[in-house]
């Protein structure tokens, strides 16, 4: 939105300047204030209107194109945020169930694919470039994730590969006090249930930044906001729930 407010700008600066130009020549012509014999009135006041003309298009044109792309970033915040916080409440449904069921077996890898998600619709949040002429909670909000706590989630998504440092770490100690005898990491294992703990609450403050986000993107009210998150919480176990057995039975 930064070089469309520049281009607006220019363009007005030069409106304004030929409107006066303008005016001023066709004052001249009428009141005969002053004559140029090598340049006539009429030459003139025709090149400042056109030019006046020409400018006032291209002003409403780019007008019209930065409301455009203001009402096009605010749909794409939204959708972009509520996928990222649609992944972050799955990744908080899976610890939620690793510290409710602690004996199921883990392995290493658990939460990459989600970290990179989380990652990769941070950094894009990040880049946008949402500028208006008035200021509005969604600017303010913005301007707060891309400071603050944007780059709190994608440092806490980088830490999702302690998941991985815990479970190899409970194996190899297994495997040390148990050479005969093969053992399964589960969630239950001291590291790897106090990195949970840790991941979890991290998860949670990222939710907290995301619904910051998400309502300041709804300042109009135009998307609902509510009623969203309502919604991804009553549906995150329809998310997160695999019925393996249930799959196997197919058919």
């Amino acid at each position: 939105m930064t070089p469309a407010k520049k281009t607006i700008r220019l363009t007005s600066v030069i409106c304004i300047i030929t409107f006066i130009l303008t005016f001023l020549i066709c004052l001249n012509i009428s009141y005969a204030c002053f004559e140029l014999k090598w340049l006539s009135n009429t030459f003139q006041v025709t090149i400042a209107g056109g030019i006046f003309a020409s400018s006032a298009v291209v002003l409403l044109c780019e007008v019209q194109k930065y409301r455009m792309s203001k009402r096009s970033i605010e749909d794409s915040l939204w959708s972009n945020t509520t996928l990222l916080y649609v992944k972050i409440t799955v990744v908080k449904h899976k610890l939620e169930n690793l510290m409710q069921c602690p004996n199921q077996p883990v392995s290493a890898g658990f939460f990459d694919d989600s970290a990179v998600e989380i990652l990769n619709f941070s950094r894009w949040i990040n880049a946008i470039d949402y500028a208006p002429y008035k200021n509005n909670p969604l600017k303010k909000g913005v301007a707060k994730f891309q400071r603050e706590d944007g780059l709190s989630i994608m440092g806490w998504a980088q830490e999702f590969s302690a998941f991985n440092i815990a479970v190899n770490m409970s194996d190899i100690e297994m495997r040390k006090n148990n050479l005969l005898q093969i053992q399964v990491v589960t969630a239950a294992n001291p590291i790897v249930a106090r990195t949970t703990a840790i991941l979890y609450d991290k998860v949670n403050q990222m939710l907290s930044f995301i619904e910051e986000l998400l309502k300041s993107i709804d300042y109009s009210g135009r998307y609902d906001c509510k009623k969203m998150l309502t919604t991804v919480k009553e549906k995150t176990n329809d998310l997160t729930d695999f019925d393996f057995q249930k799959f196997l039975n197919q058919n």
